[in-house]
């Protein structure tokens, strides 16, 4: 809907690549007996300088 109005996405580029990661490790962690896995950063250490981003209604 954001990309047919012209309107800014509701998440960037790096929370989508974030959020894609989950099922597979997920996944990898049960095939591994519940291990925790590694979860990279996708920002390589950005996130924390990340502004929000604003609310679209």
């Amino acid at each position: 809907e954001c990309l047919q109005k012209g309107e800014p996405l509701d998440q960037n580029v790096y929370e989508g690549a974030f959020w894609s990661a989950v099922t597979p490790l997920s996944a990898k962690s049960i095939d591994s007996g519940g291990n925790p896995q590694n979860f990279p950063d996708f920002t390589r250490g950005k996130w924390k300088e990340t502004e929000p981003l604003g609310i679209v209604l």
